[in-house]
């Protein structure tokens, strides 16, 4: 995961929690995100971080392995349909999420 995927997650985590409780050192990028996925409200992120964060954890945090990591990759598929794109099912955001990305930056 490239340091930009890292700012994003800790600027959201920042809004969503107004720095009243902040990562611990020993947090890594997918304990972070799970809290960011948690915590998910597109009206505090704005529509553009929010949108950056579901990317972030379906395209770039990498493959998840352990179970906690399927369930925020899960979290991500659910707010992604719940706030964005409610026409298309879970499987079709899991497979389609990059080129939403990319259709999303090019609009930008």
């Amino acid at each position: 995961m490239g340091l930009e995927s890292r700012w994003v997650l800790l600027e959201a985590y920042g809004k969503l929690f107004k720095n009243k409780q902040r990562p611990q050192p020993t947090m890594n990028n997918w304990q972070i995100a799970a809290m960011v996925m948690e915590g998910f409200d597109p009206k505090v992120l704005g529509e553009d971080l929010a949108k950056k964060c579901i990317f972030v954890v379906c395209n770039h945090l990498g493959r998840p392995i352990l179970d906690n990591e399927r369930d925020t990759v899960e979290q991500a598929l659910h707010n992604a349909r719940e706030h964005f794109w409610p026409q298309l099912t879970f499987e079709d955001l899991a497979c389609q999420m990059s080129e939403l990305e990319r259709l999303e930056m090019s609009l930008a």
